[in-house]
């Protein structure tokens, strides 16, 4: 008898472990949950596998249903355990079954402390790799690379991981409005595979970004977005116009005003540098097509579309004298790749050539 009640102890845990380590199995591959998880999840089933034999050998249930120490039986006893066998194996087997699962609450209750200083462990790994490599990020000028691995060490272990020392000398504070405010602000570093990141709302003020050269991005319903390319340094503020959609400026792009340093070669003293006033320029090449509108309006005729004085060296020439040299090539007026006063089949959207410094700026 107490063999077959060790028997069904040994079989029923062994097939409750099963279950439960193929739980935590699943559990840890869909959840990514580290190995060793399920490792010290078969330690504990295998510990507690002699325990539970043990107890099953040591104790039984008594009719009456209560637990009592086994002890050595007389045949005339002997007949009595068989008869009383099939009432006490309901109760015997709801007991096995309670005792086994109270096992494998242990080994999920086990396995997850396990995991959960794993998890501080990792933790405390991923600081120990991530603050050198942050330094050394800093010291090579991989502002971005130095940033982003900051910002996601901080987000793991708290924000006083990375020192302010580091926090200066790789990223820097920036603020940003726009007219009109409420625009959605957007920064980029200076790679056109690089993930935009979303900053608020203008105003911004003192938002922490990344050191280096960075591309921004102002965005508000109805109006044209206002980008920027530049390297700020210290505390910056970056100021956009929006341009309203559709109005003349929308197709331009407003250059802000600044100090601008001449061309320089190397060996040649400093170039001078000098400051330049805000201004509007074509965010892309006048086209073919555009530039017939200004031909057909007459603009080779119209002498209040030149604003320049006409030199061919030192000789000055006058409105008409210039315009007879501005020909195509079948003698009309326009750019001189063109015919007949047009430009050539399919090219449209091409940007306008042949045409010389005069034609450009009218």
């Amino acid at each position: 008898m107490k063999r077959r009640r060790v028997f069904r102890t040994a079989a029923a845990y062994g097939a409750g472990a099963f279950v439960a380590l193929e739980g935590i199995d699943l559990l840890a591959e869909g959840l990514l949950l580290p190995v060793v998880l399920l490792r010290a999840s078969t330690v504990i089933a295998l510990a507690g596998f002699p325990i539970a034999i043990a107890l099953s050998w040591i104790f039984e249930i008594r009719s009456d249903g209560r637990l009592a120490r086994t002890q050595g039986a007389n045949e005339t006893e002997l007949a009595e355990l068989f008869r009383e066998a099939r009432v006490r194996r309901w109760g015997s087997g709801l007991l096995g079954l309670g005792g086994i699962a109270l096992l494998i609450a242990g080994i999920v209750t086990g396995s997850g402390g396990v995991w959960l200083l794993s998890l501080r462990n990792q933790d405390a790994l991923f600081a120990a790799r991530a603050l050198p490599r942050i330094e050394q990020l800093i010291l090579d000028q991989e502002f971005v690379q130095a940033y982003d691995l900051a910002t996601q060490l901080s987000a793991v272990t708290g924000p006083d991981a990375v020192s302010d020392e580091m926090w200066e000398a790789m990223s820097q504070r920036v603020s940003i409005e726009s007219d009109p405010s409420g625009a959605t602000v957007h920064v980029q570093p200076f790679s056109p595979d690089a993930p935009w990141t979303e900053l608020g709302k203008t105003p911004l003020v003192d938002a922490r970004v990344a050191a280096g050269v960075l591309r921004w991005r102002v965005e508000l319903d109805g109006f044209v977005d206002g980008e920027l390319v530049g390297q700020t340094s210290g505390r910056t503020t970056l100021s956009f116009v929006l341009q309203a959609e559709g109005s003349p400026e929308s197709t331009m792009v407003r250059v802000p005003a600044g100090t601008v340093r001449l061309f320089a070669m190397a060996g040649v003293r400093a170039a001078p540098s000098v400051s330049v006033g805000e201004f509007l320029i074509d965010r892309f090449e006048v086209r073919n097509v555009e530039f017939a509108r200004f031909v057909e309006a007459g603009g080779y005729e119209r002498e209040e579309f030149w604003h320049q004085e006409f030199l061919d060296g030192q000789l000055r020439l006058t409105f008409e004298e210039a315009m007879a040299r501005f020909l195509d090539s079948t003698g009309r007026s326009g750019p001189s790749n063109w015919e007949f006063g047009t430009y050539p089949d399919g090219q449209g959207n091409h940007p306008v050539g042949g045409v010389s410094w005069y034609e450009a700026e009218a």
